[in-house]
């Protein structure tokens, strides 16, 4: 669950988009015509892989499938990159084509006997707050004057920019519809968007995606900054999914729990590095210190109520003005 909250976005796409199904759904829904219908969809195969900068997992996610042409039975390649970033970025283009060509790299040490290069479809799904505005061929990154010239390679993208989609208009199969809405919740910050996922959690639930619901509203409780939206969506999901007041329940106390667990392992580097510098011991005790304070805070700026946090914890309202105290202490002493 601590992957859920540290890269929220890349673990629900890559959890809901790595199956075949949904992935068919997804691009079958948006991929011209004139390439859908050449695909043999039955043949599609997720491959294990990522090809995204490490110093870019924060805000990218990618996917590649392998799927055959109908004609010949030959391979192509269909890679889906996604977005989520709040404003767009032109250079996308020039990381999306040296992402390709690592693709094609790959491709050559593992079939190096084929005669030609497999075909690259890149689709880019993106979720952000303004709607896309940078061109997707390549070759405009060059000045004007000088895009016919050899060696300016002549290479586009496809887009799917979803800024100003209406939540309806959302295609896929269920599970990736539901992903995508929750993509664009947290992005739109919109009481509107969380509320029309509700009858399609319930509707999740009917088929048997318990699991699924509850990773939905994880991703959810992570991305939503609002403590007013939130509680509405909770509430929602109480009385409209099956199950849902016993998951809200349990969700909450799971987050408890690795919101401690990461915020102790950002307190043990903390401690680390200040150890360094005032002697370990004192650094490890002020980044407990630290842990405990933020944790309820961050908890507390999203409402969860004291009975909760207190189940969780053992801290009650009372023992964390101690530990308040008790940090401001150690921190005024550092600094005097």
């Amino acid at each position: 669950m601590a992957g859920e909250l540290s890269k929220p976005h890349d673990h629900l796409f890559r959890s809901v988009f790595r199956e075949e199904s949904e992935a068919a759904g997804l691009l079958r829904a948006h991929l011209p015509e004139a390439v859908t219908s050449e695909l043999r969809w039955s043949s599609l195969q997720r491959q294990d892989a990522s090809f995204i900068d490490d110093r870019l997992r924060a805000s990218e996610s990618d996917l590649l499938y392998a799927v055959q042409r109908k004609a010949d039975n030959a391979p192509a390649w269909l890679y889906v990159l996604l977005e989520h970033q709040s404003t767009p970025d032109p250079w996308l283009r020039l990381r999306l084509l040296k992402y390709s060509i690592r693709i094609w790299e790959r491709d050559r040490k593992q079939h190096p006997n084929e005669e030609h290069l497999r075909p690259i479809v890149p689709l880019v799904l993106y979720q952000g707050r303004h709607g896309w505005g940078p061109a997707r061929e390549f070759s405009e990154l060059f000045a004007a004057a000088v895009r016919g010239w050899p060696g300016v390679p002549r290479y586009a993208h496809l887009l799917l920019d979803q800024t100003k989609v209406e939540p309806d208009e959302l295609r896929g199969e269920l599970r990736g519809r539901i992903a995508q809405l929750a993509l664009m919740a947290a992005y739109r910050a919109s009481w509107p968007v969380m509320q029309r996922l509700v009858p399609l959690l319930a509707e999740l639930v009917q088929v048997g995606g318990i699991d699924e619901l509850r990773q939905v509203v994880v991703y959810l409780a992570a991305t939503t900054k609002e403590p007013e939206r939130w509680n509405r969506f909770a509430d929602a999901v109480r009385r409209e999914v099956p199950g849902g007041g016993d998951l809200m329940n349990k969700t909450t106390q799971e987050m408890l729990e690795i919101y401690g667990e990461m915020k102790e392992q950002e307190a043990r580097q903390e401690g680390r590095q200040e150890g360094r510098q005032e002697g370990r011991q004192e650094g490890r005790q002020e980044g407990v210190l630290m842990t405990q304070v933020r944790t309820i805070e961050g908890l507390l700026g999203r409402e969860v109520p004291w009975s909760t946090i207190e189940a969780a914890t053992g801290i009650d309202e009372a023992a964390f003005g101690r530990l308040k105290q008790q940090l401001e202490a150690a921190t005024s002493g550092k600094s005097q």
